[in-house]
């Protein structure tokens, strides 16, 4: 037998289920409100509404929009079919992902990751003026701006202070000067900056470091800025180094090649000068057909200078051996013959040695002849 608790529990639950039939039972037209005897539009719920688990077993469907005036906040996942627009601020604590397309018309911040299936537009960047492809750079305040290649290129080569941190150098960072036509010209390490350059190794000994074959096609100058007077110029104001040496070593012992070699196209030109600014004319030539102009020429000679023939020990021949010499040899002893001066070229330093050993020699037969002719004298 059921107690009157009982009874008065279903008959109390028989009521509410009443009331909520009746309360669901809603006119083909007119406003509905939920909080306020005037609603505004076809359901208006006004006040804080707290729902705990709720099972929805149908779809609930909106044809018309739903305006929501205060904050909402839902607890578990927010599908959305078509197309979703946030016209204020929108903050994204966890992940995002966009299917369809996503249309932003306010700030949008993301403090999570972001995933774009689709594509990634900027629609203040785009211009169809534009037909080379553009670089995205970000400035200092976070704004996102496109640069074409011309830009980027210059933003590379700008100039700048190679500033150390801490204590340390970086690697030279680049400078640009505009060539003709905007192009860039020239790459110089940045003011100022200790660092090397170099092409071919990565322990560069100098300013620019260059292991292998270098080829020029314009004017190059060292000391100086290039100018127009020569292809190579070369301004040493440090009058104690040398300021060009041509270094040419080589383990074969068979002798191919030169040092330095001119390539002239007529007998006149002047394939080596030097310039004296102080008589303002040239001092040394060297002509196209092996003619050299000069005011001087000193040789170190290989042998000892013959003041040996004046020596007690020096072997003279006498007249007769050196007549019979001359017969049998058709030259003076030590000096080159005819066939060996056209074949092998002249010594000039070694010649003038021997030339001066015969008048040495000359020397002594004439005052030998002297002795005797006194001699006859008396």
């Amino acid at each position: 037998m059921k107690s009157i608790t009982q009874l008065f529990l279903s008959a109390v639950l028989i009521i509410i289920s009443a009331n909520y039939s009746a309360q669901n039972t809603l006119p083909s037209n007119g406003n509905v409100g939920i909080g306020t005897s005037t609603p505004s539009s076809e359901l208006e719920v006004m006040g804080k509404s707290t729902l705990g688990k709720m099972a929805v077993r149908d779809t609930a469907i909106f044809d018309k929009p739903v305006i929501i005036k205060d904050s909402v906040t839902l607890e578990r996942k927010l599908t959305v079919d078509q197309d979703m627009k946030i016209k204020g601020e929108a903050v994204f604590v966890g992940k995002v992902k966009a299917k369809t397309d996503l249309k932003i018309l306010g700030v949008t911040k993301m403090k999570g990751d972001a995933f774009v299936e689709g594509d990634f537009k900027f629609k203040g960047l785009q211009d169809f003026n534009l037909s080379d492809e553009r670089f995205l750079m970000i400035k200092p305040n976070g704004k996102a701006v496109s640069m074409e290649k011309a830009g980027l290129v210059e933003v590379m080569y700008e100039p700048r202070q190679c500033i150390p941190f801490n204590g340390v150098y970086p690697a030279p960072t680049w400078s640009n000067m505009q060539g003709t036509g905007g192009n860039p010209g020239v790459l110089y390490t940045a003011n100022n900056c200790p660092g090397n350059v170099g092409i071919g190794t990565d322990s560069p000994l100098g300013k620019l470091d260059v292991r292998g074959t270098t080829y020029l096609s314009g004017a190059t100058s060292i000391g100086i800025a290039p100018n127009s007077l020569a292809q190579l110029y070369v301004n040493q104001n440090n009058p104690s180094i040398d300021g060009l040496t041509v270094e040419f070593t080589s383990t074969s012992s068979t002798v191919s090649g030169v040092g330095i070699k001119t390539i002239v196209d007529n007998d006149d030109r002047h394939a080596l000068a030097v310039f004296n600014t102080e008589h303002n004319r040239d001092v040394f030539r060297v002509l196209g057909n092996g003619n050299v102009w000069a005011t001087e020429v000193h040789i170190r000679l290989k042998e000892d200078f013959p003041d040996y023939v004046f020596s007690d020990t020096y072997n003279l021949l006498s007249i007769e051996e050196l007549e019979n010499f001359i017969n049998d040899n058709s030259h003076l002893p030590n000096l080159p013959t005819a066939k060996e001066v056209s074949e092998s070229g002249l010594d000039l330093g070694e010649m003038n040695r021997l030339l001066v050993e015969k008048v040495e020699e000359l020397s002594l037969y004439v005052i030998d002849l002297q002795k005797q002719v006194n001699e006859l004298k008396k």
